[in-house]
């Protein structure tokens, strides 16, 4: 059976499911690749940086040589963060809006 992870949206869509090892672009390898997406989400919504690891987020934090294991607890962890936001924005009473738009780096990165 192949190995999977899932990053879950932000806005309630389908998660997204990466077949291990991951793709790649421009050279990067594939826990870059979903740390770049991770990044691109705690820029859209910075209430994310405080539930996750600070350190991983760092610009230059060296995740190329994560195996699986590693990078589906990378995974987990903001799938968490994502999940308690959503839980929060949905109880809160003014229903606070989330944003279903990408940003225009987000899209890039797409």
């Amino acid at each position: 059976m192949a190995q999977k992870l899932k990053l879950h949206s932000p806005v309630g869509a389908d998660p997204l499911i990466l077949k291990w090892p991951v793709p790649t672009s421009e050279g990067k390898d594939g826990p870059e690749e979903i740390l770049d997406t991770i990044r691109l989400v705690c820029d859209d919504y910075p209430e994310l940086k405080t539930p996750l690891d600070t350190r991983i987020l760092k610009e230059g934090e060296d995740v190329s040589n994560y195996d699986y294991e590693q990078t589906k607890a990378m995974c987990e962890r903001y799938n968490k963060a994502i999940d308690s936001l959503r839980q929060l924005v949905k109880g809160h009473t003014r229903q606070k809006s989330v944003s279903k738009q990408a940003s225009m780096k987000q899209l890039k990165h797409i």
